[in-house]
């Protein structure tokens, strides 16, 4: 299964930007908030970067949104949430 990018519903300060690309490269977000605070102050492009993550990266979906694309496309939901590991 391959990994996405998502702005993170659980782990956000101004818009989930920095959690969502904390947890994609399995890092701790205070780290990545850290990056673009310096990236900010050396020579700005952090909040131009931060503002083209919230502006086009998607907010992770919930899981009842999961379940119910799933139920349409006929997939058996119960097999899918067994295999889902719990973060």
């Amino acid at each position: 299964m391959y990994k996405r990018l998502y702005r993170s519903r659980s782990n956000f300060i101004i818009s989930g930007a920095c959690g969502g690309v904390g947890q994609y490269l399995e890092i701790d977000p205070t780290l990545v908030r850290i990056v673009f605070v310096l990236l900010t102050l050396v020579g700005g492009i952090g909040v131009l970067l931060y503002v083209a993550l919230w502006t086009i990266v998607p907010l992770e979906p919930r899981l009842e949104d999961i379940l119910a694309e799933l139920d349409k496309r006929g997939m058996e939901t119960a097999k899918v949430v067994e295999k889902t590991p719990i973060r």
